[in-house]
């Protein structure tokens, strides 16, 4: 397996949230959106051996590097993180982190109105909670994707690193 061939793997995911969201799946499309992060994350961390990585830092790692700076709202990686959890759990927009550790939760917009009026009702009603638009949250991950494969292309113990990952775990090709 090459570089190519894992950004295939992301291509293809990319192709299937542009399926969902044309045919207004939002719920799959946050769900792959999530999944992706997770997975890149993976790629993205030092850890070799699956069995012992911590999968909630190094997502909130690769977020904090690759997706959160591409955002327009002011969400940190420990809501996504949060988001990623409702999603994947419970496909709904609250997870035990938001209530135990009281993270603001994220709703989902279709449009930049959309998005600006949840945030004016979710003032109305106090709830902490952030609104924001799911196509922003779609740039930010296809910008990411791209940030980490240049960084990726750059570094040869990083390129060694994702391809022997991508060897041993990804069973798909």
């Amino acid at each position: 397996m090459n570089l190519n061939e894992v950004k295939e793997k992301y291509n293809i995911l990319l192709k299937s949230i542009k399926l969902c969201k044309d045919n207004d799946f939002v719920e799959p499309v946050l769900i792959i959106l999530y999944s992706a992060i997770d997975s890149l994350a993976w790629l993205n961390s030092k850890e070799k051996d699956i069995q012992k990585r911590n999968a909630k830092n190094e997502f909130k790692e690769f977020s904090n590097k690759y997706i959160i700076s591409k955002l327009t709202q002011n969400i940190t990686a420990d809501e996504l993180y949060a988001a990623r959890c409702a999603v994947l759990h419970t496909i709904s927009s609250r997870s035990i982190n938001n209530i135990k550790k009281e993270i603001r939760y994220l709703t989902y917009a279709n449009s930049p109105g959309a998005e600006i009026e949840g945030n004016e009702i979710i003032k109305l009603v106090n709830e902490n909670a952030v609104c924001i638009n799911i196509f922003d949250l779609l740039n930010a991950l296809v910008y990411g994707i791209k940030d980490f494969f240049d960084d990726v292309s750059k570094d040869n113990n990083k390129k060694k690193s994702v391809i022997c990952k991508a060897e041993e775990y990804y069973t798909i090709f």
